[in-house]
């Protein structure tokens, strides 16, 4: 948890102070290190017992789901637009960003409102109370991210071990043709 919060504050504070970094791609990076600092945030106050009574509790739970949705939804959008990248289509910046930015915060609060009435206490902290829920607001959408992330980082992978066989293969022969005519 600190170590986190202390990586988060680090990545906002370069990301405030050196103009470079706010590209349109890095961009995502600060989104998704600013919700994994509130879903930090909300672990390390419950775990100072800032969640003694039962609205403290719901809060924090709701706080905690929306950001940490948040921080997996991030991480999602760093592997499309590296897809998208590896593949060419030109981003309009400020559009792209746009749609990034509406699907992550969408995503993020649906799944924090459809378990609304299920906010409470449990043995480790503060969280959605319905098992099946939890899941499927959170489980499920971390699993479907996780495998996506998966094959579009094998597909990278493959992309560009295939640039760098053409690579080769192309300065392999031009060194041929430089050899063959300076004999």
């Amino acid at each position: 948890g600190p170590l986190t919060i202390v990586g988060t504050v680090i990545i906002m504070i370069l990301f405030g102070t050196i103009p470079q970094l706010k590209k349109k791609g890095i961009q995502f990076v600060f989104f998704q290190a600013l919700s994994d600092f509130f879903a930090t945030g909300t672990m390390i106050l419950m775990s100072f017992g800032f969640d003694r009574n039962d609205i403290s509790c719901e809060i924090l739970a709701a706080v905690a789901q929306f950001a940490s949705v948040a921080t997996i939804s991030w991480n999602m959008m760093i592997s499309l637009r590296l897809f998208l990248t590896f593949n060419n289509k030109k981003l309009e910046s400020s559009l792209s960003s746009l749609w990034f930015h509406a699907y992550v915060w969408t995503i993020s609060t649906v799944m924090t409102i459809i378990p609304f009435q299920h906010y409470g206490r449990l043995e480790s902290g503060c969280w959605i109370t319905s098992i099946p829920l939890g899941y499927i607001c959170f489980n499920f959408i971390l699993w479907i991210y996780f495998i996506l992330s998966i094959i579009i980082l094998c597909y990278v992978f493959y992309k560009i071990s295939r640039f760098e066989s053409k690579y080769q293969l192309a300065t392999g022969r031009e060194s041929k043709a430089l050899l063959s005519h300076s004999s």
